[in-house]
């Protein structure tokens, strides 16, 4: 940092720094395990052969979902 840095120039800088050190130190621990937040977790073997489902594309997209499309109803038995 610079000569001409002003206190309110350092207290952003550390408190960057201490923003950045609460990030790697989350990454260390659970924080929340995802099967018991009840928000869905589902595994990629229960998953992969499903129909519409399109797993490890690429780099860049490595889940994709085909859009379910409308149907009509079957018909009702006599």
């Amino acid at each position: 940092m610079s000569q001409n840095a002003t206190a309110k120039d350092r207290d952003k800088l550390s408190g960057l720094f201490r923003f950045a050190q609460g990030l790697l130190a989350a990454r260390s621990k659970v924080l929340m395990p995802i099967r018991e937040a009840g928000l869905g977790c589902f595994l990629e073997a229960e998953v992969a052969h499903l129909p519409g489902v399109a797993l490890a594309l690429d780099d860049e997209n490595w889940l994709m979902l085909q859009r379910l499309r409308e149907t009509q109803p079957p018909s009702p038995e006599d």
